[in-house]
């Protein structure tokens, strides 16, 4: 009887303190694939820190795991590995959403951006402003996009990169989609693939050349010894982008209140967090000039390229117009933004 009263005091105490009454709150356990490498900025300097970061703003009711160098489907099949359910959440190289969300693909074209931040940001803006309605992000909650700086092109021999004939008698790698499309209106000879198998196709020789990555991509994906010569593009060359998203009926089952947390987390503020690439290529490119020299492609022959590459931003309003929004006008914001956030980037960085 005794055990029973004093069970009973127990329990009344601890209803008085408001502790019986509520339940140990469940978490939200999200996981979250990443198919490149802890040694790539992509993890440490953006996806990790963000994960991180909404797990302690959500005072750990969202649990998040991430799987880098994650193997659950080969890159152009994340967004459809999230889809499935396989992950809960993952992001994707715009260039492999080309048929299916061709808005995301100015972002990768040449001379539109310099820096990573200016990029993405520039890329969400552009998307709430004239595709959110449009865009084909299927069975997911899409929250954002994060990019990297303007890559440069490198030689693999002691002949620099500085004209539109040098291309014509070598190989060059570049990746797929536009950035491969722009190298071939040149008349390059091109061996487009993912950044993530670039390494056997550097160190075998298969190419002569490679175009776009970063001196940090270089040593993430260690082909940096290969690159004898580095060549800077006046407004640009390209820089990759991603978009980022959960499995839409996971996210359903996140309360709202953390659901709130995280979108205070994602869209413009996941944009921002592509300043660790701006800020690693800053490092990475004064490292390169010890060893190395990085020229500047001439006027006369940027003026060839720009002749070249304009059927691309033709291409894309054409099939923006296509899906009912005035492609002309989109891409005259995209860049106004772009230019506006390199600026705040690039003053940032000076003011350091």
């Amino acid at each position: 009887m005794k055990r029973f009263i004093s069970a009973g005091v127990l329990a009344a105490g601890a209803a008085a303190f408001g502790l019986a009454a509520t339940p140990a709150q469940a978490k939200t356990k999200l996981l979250f694939c990443s198919f490149v490498t802890p040694k790539h900025v992509i993890n440490h300097g953006v996806l990790v820190p963000w994960l991180k970061d909404i797990e302690k703003a959500t005072e750990g009711r969202v649990s998040i795991r991430i799987v880098q160098a994650c193997r659950m489907a080969p890159p152009p099949l994340q967004m459809v590995m999230v889809q499935k359910g396989t992950a809960d959440g993952a992001f994707v190289f715009n260039a492999f959403l080309r048929k299916l969300i061709p808005s995301t693909q100015i972002s990768i074209h040449p001379q539109v951006a310099v820096t990573g931040v200016g990029r993405s940001v520039a890329l969400w803006r552009m998307y709430r402003k004239f595709f959110k309605d449009k865009a084909n992000y299927k069975d997911v909650e899409m929250v954002g996009y994060f990019g990297a700086p303007d890559g440069l092109w490198y030689s693999m021999s002691d002949k620099p990169l500085l004209s539109k004939a040098s291309l014509k008698t070598i190989k060059t790698w570049t990746l797929p989609s536009v950035p491969a499309q722009a190298l071939k209106l040149t008349g390059a000879n091109i061996v487009p693939g993912p950044a993530v198998r670039i390494y056997p196709i550097v160190s075998k020789g298969v190419v002569d050349a490679f175009v776009g990555l970063t001196p940090g991509d270089l040593l993430a994906f260690k082909i940096d010894k290969y690159a004898k010569s580095g060549t800077e593009i006046p407004a640009g060359w390209f820089g990759a982008s991603f978009s980022t998203f959960w499995n839409k009926k996971k996210w359903d089952t996140i309360p709202e209140q953390d659901q709130k947390i995280i979108w205070s987390m994602a869209g413009e503020k996941l944009g921002w967090r592509s300043l660790a690439w701006d800020e690693l290529k800053a490092k990475t490119t004064e490292r390169f000039l010890k060893t190395r020299k990085i020229h500047v492609m001439p006027e006369a022959e940027m003026a060839k390229f720009r002749k070249d590459w304009a059927p691309l931003f033709a291409d894309w309003i054409k099939t923006i117009n296509a899906m009912g929004v005035d492609g002309k006008a989109a891409m005259a914001y995209y860049k106004s933004q772009t230019t506006a956030v390199d600026a705040e980037v690039l003053k940032r960085s000076a003011d350091k």
